[in-house]
């Protein structure tokens, strides 16, 4: 497994940086977009007016943040390879952690405080670990059919986008 992500891992780094590069691109069109049609129109008095622009500034945002996602999905498959391999050592310090809050939860006769101290901690604790049970999901997230669909619609609407706000900021300019 760790032979197939390390000769994956050049190839995904670099289609991460396209993938920031292009959300980037994205929201700057998207804000852009908006920001000429308030020029244009002005600032909305009424309250639907008000809500046309916030969906159509998320309708324009949502290119950019699909991109966002998948960037940061990415950036957990890069970071794979070394958590397998801390695999062992992380596991050995979580057992630790288990046996330190079970001595804690055993301890009971100290003050009241301490067991709401320890839920926490066991809160934190599993937190901490989820990615201990499931290493995988970096995986799956990034080959998932949906998200992958959805990447590809966000580069063609961001390739739209990007003349759609030149032409929205010279309609502004000549306004």
């Amino acid at each position: 497994m760790l032979d197939v992500l390390r000769r994956v891992l050049p190839l995904a780094g670099a289609v991460n940086r396209v993938v920031r590069t292009l959300a980037v691109v994205a929201l700057a069109a998207g804000t852009a977009i908006v920001l000429a049609v308030l020029a244009v129109v002005g600032v909305p008095h009424s309250l639907g007016d008000l809500v046309l622009i916030v969906v159509i500034a998320a309708l324009l945002a949502a290119p950019g943040v699909v991109l966002l996602v998948f960037f940061f999905a990415v950036n957990e498959l890069l970071g794979l390879p070394t958590r397998l391999r801390e695999l062992p050592r992380t596991g050995r310090e979580h057992l630790d952690a288990i046996a330190r809050l079970q001595r804690e939860a055993r301890a009971g006769d100290g003050p009241r405080w301490t067991a709401p101290l320890t839920l926490w901690r066991l809160l934190d604790f599993l937190r901490s670990s989820s990615w201990i049970l499931r290493p995988y999901a970096p995986l799956v997230a990034v080959f998932s059919p949906p998200l992958l669909l959805a990447v590809a619609l966000s580069v063609l609407a961001t390739l739209l986008l990007v003349p759609a706000a030149l032409i929205a900021l010279l309609v502004a300019a000549f306004a």
